[in-house]
């Protein structure tokens, strides 16, 4: 994730001289020609070149001075043992069909290379992780597992059976496409939400979880975490606010699906370690729920059709995401409205259609269920 996440504490802006040095000769000659109003700045003049020089040498040491709080910052957060996390390479499956005229046991080393196609004209390879072994005696397909080369989201979402090319040189290998789809990739840390984490660790380093809050910036340090939302007096069963001695603690992935039974494991033990005695701690899936929505709407002149849909679909997908959805929050109309109106080559909303209009008392634990279809029709 390289955006900062909405259930951690935002980060606040270090920078203390937020002017440039262009800025600065601008101020100096506004300032002279105020007091001097017949002046008239030239490029090569000593004053403009003493100015320029100024600005230049301010501009260093304001790059200096925006750099003190990050240093002080980063020094805190090492102190706190809380490391920067690193980029994550997506990984996935590939299933490769051999030809059928192939004889005998046919053997796809590790280190294999495939190459998939993005959507945006660019390609990733795909490193085998295993050595297999193809007996056409048994079956003419065999699934390896695979990782991107390079770490990044990039390459998360490529769906299962899209086609892959065989980069190294392999005779007898037919075709290749993809078993499962590309997932677990991420995007080294941004600094803003590197400092968000840090500063929902350091809130809570030195007490014991007792509030809800408490569990939720709690489970968020759990790896594989992205998303958590706490509630007191709950056992996670019928409404909140009803079980004492009880706190249950809604957990998601970073892209906002279901996490893994380890993961999940892993946030029981922490919590219920960490927690003051005596409460009874519950990790629980959220309350996924459909969300697909279809959208009509008119042209705006000299757009086209293709792609002002396609601009659409990328919009309400982006915003309706379980990573940055808001837990249990209801979708309206109206929302959907100004939202897809605010896409460039949108004329009007005609009308809007689909299972998350119709959700109007949506539990507190609710994220829209992934992948969110998005159904764009443009009517005259």
């Amino acid at each position: 994730m390289t955006s900062p996440n909405p259930d951690l504490p935002a980060a606040v802006d270090l920078t203390l001289h937020d002017v440039s040095e262009r800025d600065l000769v601008q101020a100096a000659v506004d300032a002279i020609r105020v007091r001097i109003p017949d002046w008239v700045p030239q490029e090569g003049h000593v004053e403009v070149l003493l100015i320029e020089a100024a600005a230049l040498l301010i501009g260093q040491y304001s790059y200096g001075l925006n750099e003190i709080p990050r240093k002080v910052l980063d020094g805190v957060i090492q102190l706190d043992g809380v490391s920067r996390l690193p980029a994550i390479a997506a990984g996935g499956t590939v299933q490769v069909t051999i030809a059928s005229t192939t004889s005998g046991i046919k053997l796809l080393p590790w280190g294999s290379r495939f190459r998939v196609a993005l959507g945006d004209g660019t390609s990733i390879d795909l490193i085998s992780d295993e050595q297999v072994q193809i007996n056409p005696a048994n079956g003419l397909t065999a699934t390896v597992h695979v990782t991107a080369e390079y770490p990044g989201a990039a390459a998360n979402g490529v769906p299962a059976g899209t086609a892959v090319q065989t980069v190294d040189v392999v005779q007898w290998v037919e075709s290749a496409q993809l078993a499962s789809a590309l997932a677990g990739g991420a995007d080294a840390e941004s600094d803003a939400v590197f400092y968000a984490r840090a500063a929902a660790i350091r809130r809570r380093r030195t007490d014991t979880l007792v509030t809800a809050e408490n569990f939720e910036t709690a489970a968020l340090d759990v790896p594989g975490v992205g998303r958590a939302k706490g509630f007191s007096l709950w056992d996670g069963t019928g409404a909140p606010g009803t079980d004492l001695g009880h706190v249950t603690v809604v957990v998601a992935a970073p892209d906002g699906t279901e996490v893994t039974g380890q993961v999940a494991a892993a946030v029981q033990s922490t919590l219920s370690g960490k927690s003051v005695a005596g409460l009874q701690i519950h990790v629980i899936d959220p309350d996924f729920q459909p969300f697909g929505i279809g959208v009509q709407i008119t042209l705006a002149p000299g757009y086209t059709e293709a792609a002002v849909a396609a601009a659409v679909q990328a919009d309400l997908q982006a915003w309706l995401a379980p990573a940055a959805r808001p837990w249990g929050q209801r979708l309206w109309e109206n929302e959907v409205v100004v939202r897809v109106g605010q896409v460039p080559g949108v004329a009007r909303v005609v009308d809007i259609t689909g299972p998350a209009i119709a959700i109007t008392a949506p539990s507190p634990i609710m994220l829209p269920q992934s992948p969110i279809p998005v159904t764009v029709t443009v009517v005259p």
